[in-house]
Order: C-alpha cells, then sequence, then structure tokens
C-alpha cells in the first residue's frame, strides 16, 4: 500500500497531515491506494488517487488550514484555497467524466465550513464528497 505518515512537526491541520488522514481511512474501508502526492515538495497531480471497493478510481483534492503570512490572512487563504480545490475538481471531471471526486479539508474551519455549503448545487451535480478531517483524527463525509 501507498501511504503517508502524520508529520508530528507539523500541526494537524497541514495539508499533508490532512491527507495522511484520509490516505489511512480509505485504506481501511477497502480503498486501494495508488498515488499519493508529496505535499510536502508540492508535487503537482492529485493529492490521492484510490480505487474504491466497487473497482471504481477516486480521486482526492486535499487541503489544509493556513497558517497564514504577513500579507494574507488565513482566512483569505483558504479562500484561495478552497477555489484551488474547486478547480482541481472541475478539471478532474473534464478529464475523465467516470471517475468519483472528493475534496478533503481540515473540519472546524468556519471559512472552509461556509464556502462547502454554498456549493450545494455544485456537489450534486458532479457527485462530489467532502472529507471533513477533525484534529482527533475522525473522518465526517459529506
Amino acid at each position: 500500500m501507498i501511504g503517508t505518515r502524520i508529520d508530528t512537526a507539523r500541526p494537524w491541520n497541514w495539508e499533508g497531515n490532512v491527507q495522511a488522514v484520509v490516505v489511512d481511512f480509505l485504506s481501511k474501508n477497502g480503498y486501494k491506494i495508488s498515488q499519493v502526492a508529496n505535499t510536502a515538495i508540492f508535487e503537482k497531480g492529485k493529492d490521492i488517487v484510490a480505487i474504491t471497493p466497487n473497482g471504481k478510481t477516486l480521486w482526492v483534492s486535499v487541503k489544509g488550514w493556513p497558517s497564514g503570512t504577513r500579507s494574507t490572512r488565513p482566512n483569505t487563504q483558504a479562500r484561495n484555497w478552497f477555489s484551488r480545490a474547486l478547480f482541481d475538481i472541475i478539471l478532474y471531471r473534464d478529464e475523465d467524466p467516470t471517475v468519483e471526486l472528493a475534496l478533503a479539508f481540515p473540519d472546524g474551519y468556519t471559512t472552509y465550513l461556509n464556502l462547502a455549503k454554498r456549493i450545494g448545487w455544485f456537489k450534486k451535480s458532479t457527485k462530489l464528497q467532502i472529507f471533513w478531517v477533525s484534529e482527533n483524527g475522525a473522518i465526517r463525509i459529506e
């Protein structure tokens, strides 16, 4: 199995840690992980590629919570990252209309939660799932 490990030197909500929790969850639920991008080096491509228990391909775009910089507040950066994740899904759907699609975010952040509420029509039309990863490693699927 291809996988990742939690990086305890980084915050739980760092993209690589969110990704590691999702990979572990998928593996434990019968998915075969075929590809995991190295987020620590900003590797391009799909963050997670897996085969579902029923044999379909799943592509997941993962985002963490921004730590913020002097020029960008975390909430502003999170909105940008959410938009980029949605654009990933648009490109993925055009690349292959048969794959299952998902996003993964750290749970509990109002910016992400509110934006996700506002794209209900998009989630339905693309059959998009969202994996919400909590600090204790639990996953809630929307």
